[in-house]
């Protein structure tokens, strides 16, 4: 049941609204079916976290389920008690952060909804995240000063000139999710199996 069993696996959702929401009926199903979890009928608070897992070892965990995440091609989907989809996590090929081997979480920005690894050793079931990567400030440079060729009663459109410093490239750590339309969202994720 510790951090190093494969059994050690859990979801975690979050209310991200200022009201309570029942997830009665909710469902979290992975991309197979074999991971198929119809959510209890909760009242689930203003910020308040629920926390499934794989074993009945783990002291947060709300609910037990059978199956188990695997680490590449797997998707989790969080479904409304009307089967709309609300949210996902997809390992496509692999998950967007997190480590089945040092067994640090996947955890939601829930600013942006991005994803990246948990700062705590085993995550944070049942409480707030982490906090996320703080990216460094791009450089800045003050661009030379423009000086038109001809007087400023002829300058229309000319004065208009590209970026002086191209954008920054990506955070691959920094992944945004393309999908959430609820209150209710996949805040984080533990996979525990480490031999698929």
């Amino acid at each position: 049941g510790g951090l190093e069993d494969s059994a050690n696996e859990w979801i975690e959702i979050v209310n991200t609204s200022d009201d309570s929401v029942s997830i009665k009926d909710f469902e979290i199903i992975d991309k197979d079916e074999q991971i198929k979890i119809v959510l209890p009928n909760i009242l689930l608070g203003a910020g308040e976290y629920y926390v499934l897992s794989r074993n009945g070892e783990m002291s947060e965990s709300r609910l037990v389920y059978e199956g188990n995440l695997r680490n590449s091609d797997e998707t989790l989907k969080l479904f409304n008690s009307n089967c709309a989809l609300l949210d996902e996590a997809s390992a496509a090929p692999s998950w967007l952060a997190g480590s089945v081997k040092t067994k640090v979480t996947m955890e939601r920005n829930l600013t942006d909804l991005s994803w990246y690894s948990s700062a705590s050793a085993g995550g944070t079931p049942g409480e707030k995240n982490s906090s996320p990567p703080v990216e460094p400030p791009s450089p800045t440079s003050t661009p030379p000063a423009f000086t038109p060729a001809v007087s400023s009663s002829t300058i229309l459109q000319s004065n208009v000139r590209e970026p002086a410093i191209p954008p920054p490239a990506p955070n691959p750590e920094l992944q945004i999710s393309t999908v959430s339309a609820s209150n209710v969202i996949i805040s984080e994720v533990m996979a525990g199996k480490t031999d698929n």
